[in-house]
């Protein structure tokens, strides 16, 4: 790891970077973690082209590649594993199966009498592909019984909701991702740094976002009153928590969302299919009849995307440069009797 004392994203990283460490060494890894601080070391952050901090580097036998993996112990680990062996750890005692399970909030399991099987195969190329989890199969009868699987079985282990999911659905690589999609992620998540990479670049586009303050009642209420509504979305939206508590790290999400602390708790909901589309509730009110109808009528299509603007101020005519906000932008910007100049700046610039 490259870093620089200085760097929020370098500080946040700290105790993930710390706990792989820890976890790679109880394993008996290969492979050590290593820093530069390369504000000191400036030369040999330019001999391997460090651009920003951090920048995390993996080196085999001298050679230098770009690590492309998550920010999370766990995500550090499984990338490792990956790129040091085969896509799936084989498993064949009830304890390395234990062992491999406890060291992750996520594990994936694949039980296949025959790994040459198309189901297995399938499994296995999906293993490959996938960098933010640690994948495990095994052969063992024991393990078979154990775990109460047929002829084959996919299990997905967790340390959060249900504990643990079992894959039903046709083996395919796009069955497989859409199983893990679905439940790799707590039915409510908090946003931080370092889930925020989770959050926004899964497959699951749609996003509801409550921002409340931690540490209150509401906090409580709230959380559980999204966990029951996530349960009856799972698959087909997200659900996150914002903590709307003053000066905490979340405040630029509420900034981007022009909510202020003393305006929560209260709710948004996200598209990025495409672009991000915002969408804004009528009421703030979090209760489960709320949340529920709201969500269904945006992936309905029944809400309106919200569009942030000021108000149209009252003398935006007055002088000889019209003042332009969104709600009266194309009344003046688009009108197809005049040709107009706009100038795009910022108060600050």
């Amino acid at each position: 790891e490259f870093y620089a004392p200085w760097c929020g994203h370098c500080k946040a990283l700290a105790p993930e970077y710390s706990t792989a460490a820890k976890k790679l060494k109880e394993l008996k890894s290969a492979v050590g973690l290593a820093k530069v601080d390369a504000t000191v070391e400036s030369d040999l952050a330019s001999k391997y082209e460090v651009r920003g901090y951090p920048t995390l580097k993996f080196f085999v036998n001298g050679t230098a590649s770009e690590y492309s993996g998550g920010r999370t112990g766990d995500e550090i680990i499984a990338w490792l594993n990956k790129k040091m062996g085969p896509p799936a750890k084989t498993l064949t005692t009830t304890d390395e199966l234990k062992t491999f399970v406890d060291a992750s909030d996520v594990v994936l399991v694949g039980f296949f009498k025959d790994d040459k099987s198309p189901e297995a195969l399938a499994y296995l190329n999906y293993a490959s592909q996938k960098d933010d989890i640690s994948f495990g199969i095994t052969q063992s009868e024991d393990l078979f019984k154990e775990n109460e699987v047929g002829d084959h079985g996919i299990i997905l282990f967790k340390k959060f909701d249900e504990g643990k999911n079992v894959f039903d659905k046709a083996y395919t690589v796009e069955e497989i991702t859409e199983f893990v999609a679905r439940y790799q992620l707590p039915l409510v998540t908090e946003f931080s740094q370092q889930s925020a990479a989770k959050i926004f670049g899964g497959p699951v586009k749609r996003h509801v976002l409550a921002f409340i303050k931690k540490g209150t009642d509401e906090f409580t209420k709230g959380t559980a009153t999204l966990t029951t509504v996530a349960k009856k979305f799972r698959g087909k939206a997200i659900f996150v928590t914002v903590d709307s508590t003053e000066n905490a790290e979340t405040g630029q999400v509420l900034d981007f969302f022009g909510i202020k602390p003393e305006e929560t708790p209260t709710f948004r909901m996200i598209n990025l299919a495409t672009d991000m589309v915002k969408f804004k509730p009528s009421s703030s009110d979090l209760s489960e009849e709320n949340l529920s109808a709201f969500v269904q009528d945006v992936i309905d299509g029944k809400v309106k995307p919200f569009l942030m603007t000021q108000d149209v101020p009252e003398d935006w005519d007055k002088n000889p440069v019209k003042v332009l906000v969104g709600k009266n932008f194309d009344q003046v910007a688009k009108d197809k009797t005049k040709n107009v100049l706009v100038e795009f700046y910022a108060p600050w610039c």
